[in-house]
């Protein structure tokens, strides 16, 4: 939401990159969940209308534009910061109760900023977003959806967390990053 702030606009003049690579296992990536009936039996892969990196980023890449931070790719002389976005796991399931269907999703991924000048200071933090839900048809769109939420509380996650935050603002010799508050 573009009127919501995050502690991320205290980090404003800054310019990064940001990248995200699949990591998940080999054979979770052709798929985001399995669909399972009543007795727990996996019936059919739960596949994505697209692949989790590019929504993962494409989150990510608007909650820091919303807080005045550009997002400019490799190599552009302005940028200061790399995030790379390793992502663990972007995973739905189901489970099949008396009245209804209870929906989990999870993400995990590490976060890696590494500073452009000087070269080689890196931070890296894992980071996780869920989401539970109760539906009573779990269609594709409720798989979906179940997704879409702990996508949202992970760059919730991502836009508060102490370490990441630390890492973005730390400068090397010719840094401009701004000083925040939230080290007072």
């Amino acid at each position: 939401d573009p009127a919501k702030k995050s502690p991320l606009e205290t980090l404003v003049p800054l310019t990064v990159s940001l990248d995200v690579e699949d990591h998940r296992a080999s054979w979770e990536r052709d798929r985001v969940g399995n669909s399972k009936n009543s007795f727990g039996n996996v019936v059919d892969a739960i596949r994505s209308n697209e692949p989790p990196t590019a929504t993962l980023k494409d989150a990510l890449a608007k909650e820091l534009a919303n807080n005045g931070i550009r997002v400019q790719e490799l190599p552009a002389a302005t940028v200061q910061k790399v995030i790379r976005v390793q992502l663990r796991k972007y995973w739905v399931e189901n489970q099949v109760k008396v009245l209804d269907i209870a929906m989990s999703a999870t993400v995990v991924a590490d976060i890696v900023v590494e500073d452009l000048a000087p070269r080689g200071m890196t931070s890296s933090h894992t980071l996780t977003g869920s989401a539970q839900d109760s539906r009573q048809f779990a269609l594709e769109y409720a798989y979906e959806a179940s997704l879409n939420d702990a996508v949202a509380e992970f760059v919730q996650s991502f836009a508060r967390n102490p370490g990441v935050l630390r890492a973005l603002r730390r400068t090397g010799p010719s840094g401009t990053v701004s000083s925040s508050t939230l080290d007072k």
